[in-house]
């Protein structure tokens, strides 16, 4: 994440929650409905919190990443049942959090990564999974970002869904599905595309 974007969410992270309303995106609720009951999922770049305290309040044993920390603060403020199952450094996950995951979510994150920083964000994300594990993946689709800035600043590279799908065929992931959805929040302009993918195999 970029220092501009990361000033955003860093200094509007109790306004950014409140627009929320602590509402989990369409795509987790129907990632819920596909996912094993007992398994064990991680949120990269969890938010809010309100997809991780959806897929914890369902039985899945579910940690997060933030990376910004008023965010992380601000979402076990809203959800505190979340206290404990979040870290802002992913070289320190939670004491008990598992080493490996079934299932990691990556959702409206990637649109923030560079690209310089893009294969080594792909490596850290196939890093967490179990060998047969699934990667969850939105980002936006459809919208009216310019210049890869939005009007609150915040980078926003859109890439075209193939992009995606290539680059995450040569770290050794196979695409599963791939959907559109409406912004969950109702935001004008603004669709994201979810891909799922199974981890089959070492990077080409």
């Amino acid at each position: 994440m970029d220092k501009l974007t990361n000033n955003y969410y860093s200094h509007k992270a109790k306004s950014y929650c409140n627009e929320l309303k602590g509402v989990p995106s369409f795509f987790v609720q129907h990632l819920c409905l596909m996912l094993k009951k007992d398994c064990s999922v991680f949120d990269y770049g969890s938010g809010c919190g309100n997809d991780l305290a959806y897929l914890m309040n369902r039985g899945f044993l579910a940690y997060g990443y933030e990376p910004v920390p008023m965010l992380a603060k601000q979402s076990m403020l809203m959800h505190p049942e979340l206290a404990g199952r979040i870290c802002t450094s992913i070289t320190e996950l939670p004491e008990q959090a598992p080493h490996k995951f079934d299932a990691v979510l990556c959702s409206a994150v990637l649109q923030h990564v560079e690209e310089h920083n893009l294969t080594n964000c792909i490596d850290t994300l196939k890093g967490l999974l179990h060998s047969q594990g699934k990667l969850c993946i939105s980002v936006p689709y459809d919208t009216e970002i310019i210049n890869q800035r939005d009007f609150k600043n915040r980078l926003f590279i859109i890439r075209e869904p193939h992009t995606y799908v290539q680059l995450f065929a040569v770290h050794g992931f196979s695409l599963t599905s791939q959907e559109i959805y409406e912004d969950t929040y109702g935001r004008p302009h603004r669709k994201w595309m979810s891909f799922i993918f199974d981890c089959t195999r070492t990077r080409h």
